[in-house]
């Protein structure tokens, strides 16, 4: 994984595209298909109604950032999975939205950490750190 990620990231440079990177997915479904998530940017327990699924990731800093929409009616089963965050975290990093009633949590796997500002509304963003 980290190999493909080295060759992508060489071959983004030499092309004189850089080092960032968006992709935009219409569902999950789409971005399962494509191999978004064995990339490893995509939070994995992404619920089957995710849609309008945006990620832009730094391969320099192996950091992303992510949008997308999903049903309200999966909210509660999703944030289920997921670990409430730190006070400080969701008020130093995530303020603007909790005052628009954004929860945030955070979710590990192996060496990648996501954090993710959750609307019960079925809005979602989210920050990735991949590093490895």
């Amino acid at each position: 994984m980290r190999y493909l990620i080295i060759l992508i990231a060489l071959a983004l440079a030499s092309c004189g595209l850089g080092p960032e990177v968006t992709t935009h997915f219409e569902t999950v479904q789409e971005a399962r298909s494509k191999g978004a998530f064995e990339r490893g940017w995509l939070p994995p327990m992404l619920p089957e109604s995710a849609r309008n699924i945006t990620e832009t990731n730094d391969l320099d800093v192996n950091m992303g950032t992510g949008s997308f929409q999903f049903s309200a009616s999966d909210y509660a089963s999703f944030v289920s999975l997921l670990i409430p965050a730190s006070p400080e975290v969701a008020h130093r990093d995530w303020s603007a939205h909790t005052a628009k009633g954004f929860h945030v949590f955070t979710y590990a796997a192996q060496d990648t950490r996501w954090t993710l500002a959750l609307h019960p509304r079925g809005e979602g963003l989210y920050a990735v750190d991949a590093r490895r």
